[in-house]
């Protein structure tokens, strides 16, 4: 599978959190370092893309209408290819887990 460099970040920071997170704080942890904000739908389309891959999953939570997010347990850290974006801070070690 070939990911975008802002799916790679995705991945980064959902493999990295710890326990499930929702596309909200997957867009705040995004934008605290971009000139241009990503808006809700870029997120999700990402995410949903990488769901179809199987690199993520959603996590039910009852109670809420915020939709969270993990690793998918079949993905292995090392089985994506990434797309280097130019001049970027996003590595494929990077994705690595441990």
């Amino acid at each position: 599978m070939r990911i975008s460099p802002l799916q790679a970040e995705i991945l980064a920071i959902i493999r990295g959190f710890g326990s499930p997170v929702n596309t909200t704080e997957v867009r705040h942890l995004l934008n605290e370092q971009r000139i241009r904000p990503l808006v809700a739908e870029q997120v999700y389309h990402a995410l949903v893309t990488l769901q179809r891959h199987r690199q993520v999953r959603r996590v039910p939570r009852p109670g809420t209408r915020n939709v969270y997010w993990e690793p998918h347990p079949d993905a292995a850290p090392g089985s994506v290819n990434l797309l280097r974006k130019t001049g970027g801070t996003i590595a494929p070690d990077s994705l690595s887990a441990g």
